[in-house]
């Protein structure tokens, strides 16, 4: 017989969504308002032996950086934090999350082109919002956008390796992030300017895929696939609007200084087109 997982305080525990490198994410219904919530569990005796893996990245420090970046975020496109419980006798600690009860863009069926602009023009917005906060998420991909479930609302989740960045020195060390999401600075060098230059490759590898539901840089090992980041350009596999070609291209631009700002996306023709699908 399987075994239960134990309740958390007022959060009663109804199934595991999901299992991480250092624990699980669990739904669990909160007693007092009776609402459904994520709960993100991290082992702290797993976080203490440090990077075990190279998907494992974090340690105990590394998730109170994560709360303490969540504490500092409230937007209508990034799930919501709701609490952190961090017990000194328990081998836990939890982080309590708006539930989402919809699929995330990887695992969403072929998009229309409208639903595709709808949904990258509220992931933009929420990371304008987390640029605005001077932190960088550094892991934007489909995985870590969810569709709310009336299909309204794309919204961020994931800040396990986000950064919070000094303008002072503007500056970011270290380039953790999904490897077909690395933009080419990240895979040249170690330091490198605030970062979000690579969120914003991030996103238009984000945006090819919802487009295409395939990644624009392959490879037969990780060597392979940094090399043709850095010099391969990226081709279109179907035939696409001249517009969002074009927003594509400035998003995917090898050369951080010359890619597409956030606020240059803001009004680019493929964004700010609002043509509504026609009926049949």
């Amino acid at each position: 017989m399987k075994r239960r997982e134990k309740n958390i305080e007022h959060y009663i525990i109804v199934n595991t969504l999901s299992k991480t490198s250092f624990g699980k994410v669990l739904l669990a219904k909160n007693s007092i308002n009776n609402e459904f919530y994520a709960i993100k569990l991290y082992k702290k005796s797993l976080l203490n032996r440090r990077k075990l893996t190279y998907r494992s990245k974090q340690n105990y420090n590394d998730v109170l950086r994560e709360i303490s970046i969540l504490q500092k975020l409230n937007h209508k496109n990034i799930v919501k934090f709701e609490e952190a419980i961090n017990d000194e006798n328990d081998d836990y600690i939890y982080i309590v999350m708006e539930y989402i009860s919809g699929r995330s863009l990887l695992k969403n069926p072929y998009l229309s082109e409208y639903d595709t602009r709808r949904y990258f023009k509220d992931i933009l917005c929420g990371l304008k919002y987390i640029h605005q906060n001077n932190i960088i998420h550094r892991d934007i991909k489909p995985e870590n956008i969810l569709i709310t479930g009336d299909r309204k609302t794309a919204k961020i989740c994931d800040f396990s390796i986000s950064q919070e960045f000094d303008i002072s020195s503007d500056v970011v060390h270290n380039s953790f992030g999904s490897p077909s999401f690395l933009a080419p600075e990240l895979i040249f060098n170690i330091s490198y300017s605030n970062g979000r230059e690579a969120d914003i490759w991030s996103l238009g590898v984000t945006l090819y895929f919802m487009v295409f539901r395939d990644y624009p840089f392959h490879g037969n090992d990780i060597f392979e696939l940094f090399e043709n980041i850095k010099t391969k350009e990226i081709s279109f596999p179907i035939e696409i609007s001249s517009d969002l070609k074009d927003l594509l291209k400035r998003m995917l631009e090898k050369e951080p200084s010359k890619r597409i700002t956030i606020e240059e996306i803001e009004k680019h023709a493929w964004v700010v087109n609002e043509a509504v699908p026609t009926s049949s």
